[in-house]
């Protein structure tokens, strides 16, 4: 992997599979912030964790969205925690 700065606290990410991501300040248009990205890992890392019981039980077309709420402390510039609400769309079940 790859960071480029393109700008004062921006930068772009790359890996050798083509993906891209602009990282900058949580104020900044565009980009997400670091602390966006931790949220992110943290998520879909679950997600993916679970993808295969999910796709296995459910079939591959089931619908899945993640919902990130971090618990800041904001004194410390921390997170206590990430937490994570995965909604399912369970309409086609019988």
């Amino acid at each position: 992997m790859r960071a480029v700065r393109t700008g004062v606290r921006e930068w772009i990410a790359t890996n050798d599979r083509g993906a891209i991501v602009k990282v900058g300040d949580a104020e900044a248009p565009d980009v997400f912030s670091p602390g966006e990205l931790l949220q992110l890992a943290a998520a879909t890392c679950t997600g993916l964790s679970m993808d295969h019981r999910l796709t296995y039980a459910l079939g591959e077309d089931i619908q899945v969205s993640l919902e990130v709420e971090p618990v800041r402390v904001e004194e410390e510039n921390r997170y206590s925690a990430i937490n994570t609400t995965f909604s399912l769309d369970l309409s086609s079940l019988p």
